[in-house]
């Protein structure tokens, strides 16, 4: 799906290119561009069905490498009903957790959801690290971990 801007030379392209051809051959190469086929004929209902981004959007942090953090939300739906995770991407950090709030400080970001809360501080190489933790092990915040390599390294 293309939008705005990036829509319209695409659209003006294929009608330049269709100007001279009838309409019958229109019909039949528009028929040639649609799949005959699925995609992944050995997928179930359903498993091809990834969660679907809400929005995603940088939000101004002093505190963090390059002076913001991404944050990104994305809704899951089963059976069961439908689920929204939030994502932040602050330095190396990569955290989700539904419900999680992001606040920015000047000298550190700040991460809370439910019963735990992660306060990261700039350290001496430039990037971020765990000041804080409460509790010191919460089990929802699995998905929290440090990347390969730091964004504001490359």
């Amino acid at each position: 799906m293309l939008c705005g801007w990036l829509a319209a030379p695409v659209a003006l392209a294929e009608t330049a290119m269709l100007d001279g051809v009838p309409r019958e051959a229109r019909a039949a190469r528009g028929a040639e561009l649609l799949p005959s086929e699925p995609m992944f004929p050995d997928a179930g209902p359903g498993e091809v069905d990834g969660p679907v981004l809400r929005y995603a959007e940088p939000v101004s942090c002093p505190a963090a490498p390059e002076g913001r953090v991404w944050v990104a939300e994305t809704q899951a739906c089963d059976d069961a009903g439908c689920e929204s995770l939030t994502t932040v991407w602050a330095g190396s950090w990569t955290v989700e957790d539904a419900g999680l709030e992001v606040r920015c400080e000047t000298d550190r970001v700040v991460l809370a959801a439910g019963e735990w809360r992660m306060v990261l501080t700039p350290g001496a190489g430039g990037g971020l690290e765990v000041s804080e933790l409460t509790p010191p092990e919460p089990e929802s915040l699995s998905a929290a971990r440090p990347s390969e390599t730091p964004a504001s390294e490359d």
